[in-house]
């Protein structure tokens, strides 16, 4: 594409038109990983973000149980030693921001990580009355994708790399 190229429809609310496809193509382009599980040709680099995502029970938004008072996921994130543990969200079909969808079965978790190397993740997920703000890691029934485990490998940062 090109600044003089023609681009005709200049309609910022219809995602149809010429603006919004290519928009929506470039942000595509620059997303960084997302994961349902882990893929081999995954590449995951220090300090990039990388987005895990999850199946899990078919939820609305507004609905009971509800998917931000009544669950809570948590993914603890290891290296060596070193423990991180990041909590997950509901992301409804898992393009909610393109979509507006409100319902769906998407759980996503994102990490940030500063350490090259091969990391590991074990996920908590957990289905119960106001679950998500008790601070009791064993608290609710553990559901759907709960227990999973997986492992990635983190390569460092290319300083020769273009800014």
């Amino acid at each position: 594409m090109c600044a003089s190229g023609d681009w005709n429809d200049l309609n910022g609310g219809d995602s149809d038109s010429k603006i919004n496809q290519s928009l929506k193509l470039l942000a595509a382009a620059a997303k960084n990983q997302t994961v349902s599980g882990i893929r081999e040709e995954t590449k995951f680099t220090t300090w990039q973000p990388a987005s895990f995502s999850f199946e899990g029970p078919e939820l609305s938004e507004s609905g009971t149980p509800n998917p931000f008072i009544d669950f809570r996921m948590e993914v603890t994130f290891q290296r060596g030693e070193r423990q991180i543990v990041v909590p997950g969200y509901f992301a409804a079909d898992g393009n909610s921001a393109e979509t507006s969808a409100d319902t769906g079965h998407v759980w996503r978790v994102n990490f940030l990580p500063d350490e090259a190397g091969d990391w590991t993740y074990q996920v908590s997920f957990r289905l119960g009355a106001g679950i998500a703000t008790s601070s009791v890691v064993t608290e609710g029934t553990p559901v759907a994708f709960d227990g999973r485990t997986g492992s990635f490998h983190v390569q460092p940062t290319d300083t020769n790399a273009p800014s």
